[in-house]
């Protein structure tokens, strides 16, 4: 009898580890709708950007409207009874560009029990042509607007890679940091997952992060005669 009480408590164990797991498990692939949106994103050009941008080049002229502009110098002139020759340069220096896409940039929940809830708050996609830095920032646990009462607010960071780790969930304040990337031309795909626990003691009220939070990319090979407008 003693070793049936053992074989459940056993079986009882890996079933609970089991749906643990299957809780945790986020598909290392994209959804149909996902690979939609990155074939969008990766079809769109400059005309599309939300900004524009200035650079810092005496006498330049603009070729096309937000895309290039050249600089033509040195004029020659020959006049003798000799075979002239001239020397023709052509140089070209490329700026770092970048496409960032956002699913959203808010979301509220509307709680009406106690308990943990979890979503899947964010789908975006990141392109340039350099290294970049990914950098997250001023992310914290909920905050009553008026009182020093909070929800523990938790995220998860999830990025397509092939045979990656799984995610895990951190609180609002480790969540912070910056995630390097090299050269993401074909498209860096990242997801974020938003976790709240609200308790029986959590007054009835309105709570926010309350300096709000930024997702911000750092180019880490942008040329020095490109300034953001």
């Amino acid at each position: 009898m003693k070793w049936f009480v053992i074989l459940g408590v056993v079986v009882c164990l890996l079933f609970v580890g089991a749906v643990a797991w299957a809780e945790e498990e986020i598909p290392n692939e994209l959804t149909p709708e996902e690979q939609a949106e990155l074939a969008r994103i990766l079809g769109m050009g400059p005309d599309d950007s939300t900004n524009t941008v200035n650079v810092d080049i005496p006498g330049a002229q603009c070729i096309y409207p937000k895309g290039a502009w050249a600089v033509i110098t040195k004029p020659y002139f020959f006049s003798c009874n000799l075979d002239p020759c001239a020397e023709v340069q052509v140089k070209a220096s490329v700026a770092q560009w970048v496409t960032l896409s956002l699913s959203a940039t808010e979301i509220k929940w509307y709680v009406l029990k106690p308990g943990c809830y979890d979503t899947k708050w964010l789908f975006g996609c990141l392109t340039s042509n350099g290294d970049v830095d990914l950098v997250f920032s001023g992310f914290e646990d909920l905050k009553k607007t008026d009182e020093d009462k909070t929800i523990p607010t938790y995220y998860k960071y999830w990025h397509w890679q092939w045979g990656g780790p799984w995610p895990q969930w951190v609180r609002a304040s480790n969540f912070n940091g910056t995630r390097s990337i090299t050269e993401p031309i074909f498209g860096y795909v990242f997801r974020i997952y938003n976790k709240i626990e609200v308790s029986h003691l959590t007054p009835a009220c309105e709570y926010e992060d309350p300096n709000g939070a930024t997702i911000c990319v750092t180019l880490k090979e942008q040329k020095t005669w490109v300034k953001s407008s």
